[in-house]
């Protein structure tokens, strides 16, 4: 390895230790807007400053925008539950001590995302509590076996969250509240950057796009469905 090699490797590193979850914070804050009404020297804005709210009205949702609503929350609740098992798994299995404790952090954090993504889902039992099947059969397991390098590891959790930013920039159109569509936005940027940092063995992504693209966007066959939606196609 060259000197540039150790530099290029050593920066990204300390982007990746440095958190993943501010990205995601300036990008929720840049969506909502702030008040700005700091003075002449002064250091950040003004205490009083509040969010606000961006001036155009989504408009009163259908039956059918709330229903595919639930569903994305439900599905990424599950996605962020999956995502975090296979850090779980995997992390402890790094070679390198420091991303072996940053995939452990990474873990509680989409563990946290989980919570998030239930804590807006309609009725408590709905709420997600098992990692996405789809995902763990599909995606995760046919690759077990290869999971025997760092770069194949960190190779592994770089499309799994390509796959969460993917699917999430696909949903907040669906969003029914200007805040959902911010947190959408939002914590799909953060994985597009943990993407970008961990894809191709560690050695990062750079992106070729303005547009974040759609191709790993999870599958439909990885949608969750509510019980009662799920009765009703065994019934028909």
């Amino acid at each position: 390895m060259t000197p540039t090699d150790r530099d290029a490797s050593t920066s990204r590193r300390q982007l990746l230790l440095t958190g993943t979850v501010g990205a995601a914070a300036t990008a929720f804050l840049a969506a909502c807007g702030t008040k700005d009404n700091s003075k002449s020297g002064q250091s950040g804005v003004d205490p009083t400053t509040t969010l606000v709210t961006p001036t155009v009205p989504l408009g009163e949702p259908s039956e059918v925008e709330l229903a595919t609503e639930q569903q994305n929350l439900r599905t990424a609740a599950s996605l962020e539950l999956v995502v975090a098992a296979a850090y779980t798994t995997y992390g402890p299995k790094l070679t390198d001590a420091e991303l072996s404790a940053q995939a452990e952090r990474i873990a509680g954090e989409h563990t946290e995302l989980a919570d998030t993504f239930n804590g807006a889902v309609d009725g408590a039992d709905q709420k997600v509590t098992d990692p996405n099947e789809w995902v763990q059969t599909n995606v995760i397991d046919p690759v077990a076996d290869q999971m025997t390098s760092d770069g194949a590891i960190l190779s592994l959790m770089g499309k799994l969250e390509s796959t969460l930013a993917a699917s999430y920039t696909q949903v907040v159109s669906d969003a029914t509240t200007t805040e959902w569509r911010g947190r959408w936005a939002a914590i799909a940027a953060g994985a597009a950057r943990r993407a970008a940092l961990l894809s191709n063995g560690g050695d990062g992504a750079v992106p070729t796009s303005a547009l974040y693209p759609s191709t790993d966007a999870v599958s439909n066959n990885a949608k969750l469905v509510s019980d009662a939606e799920a009765e009703g196609d065994g019934g028909s």
